[in-house]
């Protein structure tokens, strides 16, 4: 478990890229012909959507928004 994970469990927004979070980023990138992630990559590509997209929400629903 990293530090990141056991912040998001005491209520700091952070992102946990699990399974579904990583596909959904390389089907996304693989619809644009861009080469597949590894498992460092997507915390950052989530978070940097995150930000362009100026969400009222927290980090932290965004990326449960993703789970579902």
């Amino acid at each position: 478990m990293t530090f990141e994970h056991v912040s998001m469990l005491l209520g700091m927004p952070g992102v946990k890229a699990g399974t579904s979070t990583i596909n959904l980023i390389n089907n996304a990138l693989a619809s644009d012909s861009w080469g597949a992630t590894d498992s460092d990559e997507p915390r950052g590509h989530v978070t940097d959507a995150y930000n362009r997209m100026k969400m009222s929400e927290t980090l932290t629903h965004f990326e449960h928004a993703i789970w579902l």
